[in-house]
């Protein structure tokens, strides 16, 4: 469950050690590398210590290890900025998003010898699905042909060139933009165009209420922040 107040995910007692009994790993990963094995090394942290060391060649993994986690905390990084959760078009910008999901994968099939990048939002879906392999891996063969493997990958200058051919591709498949901006102001705008397409409504009217509701939507986040603080503030100062 999500704690709505910090935003921190628990696994319910019962839930966490059914999963710990049925695959004999950690529920909790990290908590598990916080607080060290009780008797040496759990399965989790053995298959991360495996994927560190090769008798061939001991520093490749380690290092590509070491890139997919820092790569993983940028991400993470990028999700808490952009904060979708919050917004008010935020189940908007998810529909799009598995919509464009869809099409990206539609162009990893047509486009086999193409480098192809997905956007952040797109990312987030092929993630997400990640988390349910056999979902993901009937919808990569069915879509694709094979299992597509994916790791969060480094914003540099293959990245950028796999971004234009992305874009490009997109283009002369679907006759739309590839990328476009994620922001709440964005998004909710965007929403209400769509939802009033056959309304005729003023244009004006349209933004100025999009402003409206980001404004309200901005001012709840930070009211519960502000609170989030106060209460980690009167936590620290009774420990």
């Amino acid at each position: 469950m999500i704690n709505q107040s910090n935003g921190n995910f628990q696994l319910p007692v019962g839930n966490a050690e059914a999963f710990k009994e049925m695959t004999n790993l950690e529920p909790d990963l990290l908590q598990c590398l916080i607080r060290g094995p009780k008797d040496g090394l759990t399965n989790s942290v053995q298959a991360l210590s495996m994927q560190s060391v090769s008798p061939i060649e001991p520093r490749t993994p380690k290092a590509k290890l070491d890139m997919i986690w820092k790569n993983h905390d940028e991400w993470v990084d990028l999700m808490c900025h952009l904060l979708w959760i919050r917004s008010p078009a935020v189940e908007f910008t998810l529909q799009g998003a598995r919509d464009r999901y869809r099409q990206f994968f539609d162009l990893l099939a047509s486009n086999p010898t193409v480098s192809l990048a997905p956007t952040p939002d797109i990312e987030l879906v092929w993630l997400t699905h990640q988390l349910s392999p056999s979902s993901f891996g009937m919808f990569s063969k069915n879509s694709v042909g094979r299992l597509v493997e994916h790791n969060v990958v480094p914003h540099d200058h293959d990245h950028q060139q796999a971004l234009i051919s992305t874009e490009q591709a997109f283009r002369a498949r679907f006759g739309a933009g590839y990328r476009r901006c994620l922001c709440w102001d964005c998004q909710n705008l965007q929403r209400l165009a769509e939802k009033s397409w056959f309304d005729n409504k003023d244009t004006r009217q349209l933004v100025q209420k999009s402003m409206r509701e980001v404004a309200y939507y901005r001012a709840v986040e930070r009211a519960r922040r502000n609170y989030w603080n106060m209460e980690f503030q009167l936590s620290r100062s009774i420990i």
